[in-house]
């Protein structure tokens, strides 16, 4: 069953994430380019950032991530979708794939869908599939609400319940 979790901004629920599932010397596996705050978050927590770098050019290579999802066993793999700043965006189909092949080697996949508004489709009815699976999302971009500091976590409940643990709800503006 999938829950939804208001928060203090997605930074605040990427901070949560970090907080209740990066530790010291866990590897954090970044596509980039991306959000770099997730990076920071991370290491602020002492884990160990590594990228996997797509540039644009042609098709994204999901096989190749996969590969190195598998050889180095991150513990939280974090993609943007869509992208910002390159634009490209995996379909849910491909995030199924992803979810899949991170569940096999016990990884937690973070998509920041910031600019999901923008692309073709979303990967939130996979939230239902997947325990490892949970998706950040802000009000910021396409709603124009920055200012409110309004997002979310969607994910499994087992997976939200343990986040819920150390998101200040006080932190919500009203």
């Amino acid at each position: 069953e999938a829950c939804v979790l208001p928060t203090h901004g997605s930074d605040m629920a990427l901070a949560c994430l970090t907080q209740c599932f990066v530790t010291t010397g866990d590897k954090v596996m970044i596509v980039a380019p991306g959000y770099d705050n997730f990076r920071a978050t991370a290491e602020q927590r002492g884990g160990q950032s590594m990228h996997y770098t797509f540039e644009g050019q042609g098709e994204f290579p999901l096989q190749d991530l996969i590969n190195r999802l598998q050889e180095e066993m991150p513990r939280v793999l974090y993609l943007t979708n869509p992208n910002n700043p390159i634009g490209y965006h995996l379909s849910r189909q491909q995030i199924a794939t992803l979810c899949e092949a991170a569940a096999k080697v016990s990884t937690l996949l973070i998509v920041d869908e910031a600019y999901a508004e923008f692309g073709p489709e979303d990967a939130v009815p996979l939230v239902n599939q997947f325990s490892n699976l949970v998706i950040v999302r802000t009000f910021s971009k396409a709603f124009g609400l920055a200012g409110l500091r309004v997002g979310c976590l969607l994910g499994d409940a087992a997976l939200i319940d343990t986040v819920r643990r150390v998101a200040n709800p006080k932190h919500l503006t009203t």
